[in-house]
């Protein structure tokens, strides 16, 4: 019985690639601009924590270098205060093909970016 039930499962997740895994890859706690990721993917969420004070504005390049190229979002400024530091910015379908660079204009962030290859 073990054996066909295993067999059964490992056809469904061959037949249904809704079932296949999604990896997902994330860029570590960053403080400033940074080069993120080399090579293409699709950027997924912005995890941001700010000073509590200073507003953080921040804009994410296909680049894997440099703050300059296509913009994979709109600049995007993220408020503050003593009891909101920490916001999120959920993505669809930012697809990169150069790589993630993402540019702090101002502020005094940490902050982690997450795509998927």
């Amino acid at each position: 019985m073990k054996k066909i039930l295993t067999i059964v499962l490992a056809l469904l997740l061959f037949a249904c690639p809704a079932f296949a895994a999604e990896w997902s890859f994330g860029s570590g706690m960053q403080t400033g601009s940074a080069a993120i990721k080399a090579g293409p993917g699709m950027l997924t969420q912005i995890i941001m924590v700010t000073d509590g004070t200073t507003p953080v504005v921040m804009d994410l390049y296909d680049n894997a270098t440099t703050a300059s190229g296509t913009r994979l979002i709109p600049t995007w400024t993220v408020t503050t205060s003593s009891v909101d530091r920490i916001q999120t910015l959920a993505i669809d379908n930012a697809h990169f093909t150069n790589g993630i660079y993402s540019h702090i204009v101002s502020g005094t962030p940490k902050y982690v970016i997450l795509w998927k290859e």
